[in-house]
């Protein structure tokens, strides 16, 4: 029960609110579950990438704040409207479709599941969040409780850092919840903010750069994560020479473009080579380009999985090899 004192009246509100939770086409899949890991409560789908809760009022803010810094799969969060007088409000509008009919709703996490505040550096080859989480719940990491992994190829460490974060699942937005319009509207109310379990973790994260540049733009932005994480700089041809064979469970990279083809032909050989030498389970890799495949069959890497997602009009082809 929430009691506010507000303008001088007493409100006290169990009424059941609808909130609305809209998802990423390609995460849809892995929605349910990921939200009921959290919040225990399974949401219902009323449309394409769109579903729904039925919660308690005094429930909204937690119940956002727990999905906004955990859940791995949400793009937006809505309420139909704010019934329960809690004086001035300022969320944004927007409109959402249920069966072909617009409804307006308020929205309640504005922009800020669209970044990561790990991120101090980043260039046209980083790969956006929505597509490492992809890839991580592809290759079962969620299900996993103890594995290592590997980037081998790391632009400015963003793949390992996001999978640092994936499971245990640890949250992202902390310390912005101020910067969270649910919080300045609802702060008056709020018994208390949730606080997270730190939960043991014993995975092996590896972020391996090829240049000084990338080196010193990785450290700073795993400083800024402040997740445990060993990075290094070997350029990719002498990888066998630090590390043994098959002593990392999962290798995951976004593979760099080159202008040459003989270049990167060049790079394609020696990394599916060193991949094959280094993975104990599987190989995820994202490409610009479609790969040809007589270079997962001559290291004998067998194809597990594809898919080619486009963002931002942008290709993304997806390999998990085996």
């Amino acid at each position: 029960m929430i009691n506010q004192v507000n303008k001088g009246l007493l409100f006290q509100d169990c009424r059941m609110e609808k909130i609305f939770i809209k998802t990423i086409p390609y995460l849809e899949e892995f929605l349910v579950d990921d939200v009921k890991s959290i919040i225990k409560i399974k949401p219902k789908k009323i449309d394409n990438e769109l579903y729904e809760l039925n919660i308690n009022f005094e429930d909204v803010f937690n119940t956002v704040y727990s999905l906004v810094n955990l859940s791995r799969t949400i793009d937006k969060i809505y309420m139909k409207e704010i019934k329960t007088k809690i004086g001035e409000y300022s969320f944004l509008k927007d409109t959402i479709k249920i069966n072909n009919k617009e409804i307006e709703v308020y929205d309640l996490t504005s922009y800020i599941l669209q970044s990561r505040k790990y991120l101090l550096h980043s260039n046209s080859d980083t790969l956006h969040h929505n597509l490492i989480n992809y890839c991580s719940f592809k290759l079962g990491l969620d299900k996993k409780k103890k594995y290592s992994i590997m980037d081998p190829v790391s632009n400015y460490s963003e793949i390992i850092i996001e999978i640092a974060a994936f499971n245990p699942r640890k949250p992202l937005y902390v310390n912005e919840r101020y910067e969270m319009q649910i919080y300045e509207n609802f702060k008056k109310i709020i018994k208390k903010i949730p606080s997270f379990e730190k939960t043991k973790d014993s995975n092996k994260y590896i972020s391996v750069v090829q240049s000084d540049k990338a080196f010193k733009r990785s450290k700073e932005n795993l400083s800024k994560s402040s997740l445990k994480i060993k990075m290094s700089k070997i350029d990719l041809e002498w990888i066998d020479l630090k590390y043994e064979e098959k002593s990392i469970d999962y290798i995951i990279s976004l593979l760099p473009i080159y202008k040459s083809k003989k270049e990167y032909e060049k790079f394609l050989k020696e990394y599916f080579t060193q991949a094959k030498y280094l993975a104990k389970e599987k190989v995820c890799v994202i490409s610009r380009e479609e790969i040809n495949k007589r270079y997962f069959s001559s290291n004998k890497l067998k194809l597990e999985f594809e898919n080619i997602i486009e963002l931002d009009s942008i290709k993304y082809y997806i390999y998990i090899l085996k």
